[in-house]
């Protein structure tokens, strides 16, 4: 009954943190390039976690500390969008 908990953040949210990672940990380079239409959700995503880097990388738990992460990109945009 109900719905079960998981302890780690959506699988696109966990792409955007390893690419980002890979940039804070220097083995992955910086790219805008969208491979097809799809990525254009996934480039987005990337691109709000990655003023997050030393906070992630400071987390005691990153998969924890992700979705909130997240959560306070996504309200500045929206604070930004309505203002």
């Amino acid at each position: 009954r109900g719905i079960e908990l998981v302890d780690n953040c959506c699988g696109s949210a966990i792409a955007a943190s390893n690419y980002l990672l890979g940039i804070t940990e220097g083995g992955a380079a910086m790219t805008t390039k969208i491979k097809q239409f799809s990525d254009f959700q996934q480039g987005a995503v990337q691109e709000l976690i990655l003023p997050h880097g030393k906070r992630l990388a400071e987390a005691e738990d990153r998969m924890r500390e992700l979705p909130l992460a997240l959560y306070d990109s996504q309200d500045l945009l929206m604070r930004t969008i309505v203002e």
